[in-house]
C-alpha cells in the first residue's frame, strides 16, 4: 500500500496536492485511508500534468480509496501559465524578503517601540514632521535613533518596492484573461514594471 500525502480543504472538496511514499494518509478530518501503489503512480501523473485532484466526497468515509475515488480536473493551459508564473514570483519574493537584516527588523522595531513610548508615531503622512519634532527635542538617544531609523528605511526600501511590484504583479496574474495578457505582466515583471 502506498499513502496519499497532503490534502488541502477547498469551499469545493479536499484536493490532494501531494503523493507521498508511505503507508497512510490522513484526511483532514483525522481519518486515515489507504491507497494502492497503482493508485498513486496514476494520481502522481495528474500531479506532473498539474491537473487538480479531489477526493469525491462520497469515498471520504472509505478505508480504502482506488482511482474511482478520485475526481481529476484537467486544468486548462491559462491555469498551469497562472500557476506556473506565481511559482517563479513566490520563489524571488522569498529570496528578496532573504536580504533583509534579521537584525535591521529588530532594530527597527526597538527605533519604532522607543518612539512610540515617547508619544512619537511616525507614518508615511506625518513622517517630515515628526522628524522635526525629533530634532526639536534635542533628546540625543532620541537622535541616534532617528539616524538609525532612516539608514534602515533607506535599505528596505527597493525590497519594500520589490514587494509592493511583487503584490500587484500577483494580483494581475490572478485577473489575466489569457496567455498572452499573462506573458506580458510577468515580462514586465522581471523588468520591474510590472
Amino acid at each position: 500500500m502506498k499513502y496519499v500525502g497532503k490534502y488541502s480543504t477547498l469551499e469545493n472538496g479536499h484536493v490532494v496536492t501531494n503523493f507521498y511514499d508511505k503507508d497512510r494518509v490522513m484526511l483532514p478530518e483525522g481519518e486515515y485511508v489507504n491507497i494502492d501503489n497503482i493508485t498513486v503512480a496514476k494520481l502522481n501523473s495528474e500531479l506532473v500534468d498539474k491537473n487538480i485532484v479531489k477526493v469525491k466526497p462520497s469515498s471520504l468515509k472509505k478505508k480504502l480509496l482506488n482511482i474511482d475515488d478520485f475526481i481529476i480536473e484537467e486544468v486548462s493551459n491559462l491555469e498551469k501559465k497562472r500557476q506556473n508564473y506565481r511559482h517563479k514570483i513566490m520563489s524571488n519574493i522569498t529570496d528578496i524578503l532573504g536580504k533583509i537584516s534579521a537584525f535591521d527588523l529588530f532594530e527597527y522595531l526597538e527605533i519604532f517601540s522607543s518612539f512610540f513610548d515617547k508619544g512619537i508615531v511616525i507614518t508615511d503622512q506625518n513622517r517630515e514632521e515628526k522628524y522635526l519634532e525629533i530634532l526639536n527635542i534635542g533628546d540625543e538617544i532620541l537622535l541616534e535613533h532617528l539616524e538609525k531609523f532612516l539608514e534602515i528605511k533607506d535599505r528596505v526600501r527597493p525590497i519594500s518596492n520589490t514587494y509592493k511590484n511583487t503584490q500587484a504583479a500577483l494580483s494581475r496574474i490572478r485577473e489575466a484573461d489569457s496567455e498572452e495578457e499573462l506573458d506580458r505582466i510577468f515580462e514586465a515583471y522581471k523588468k520591474g514594471s510590472a
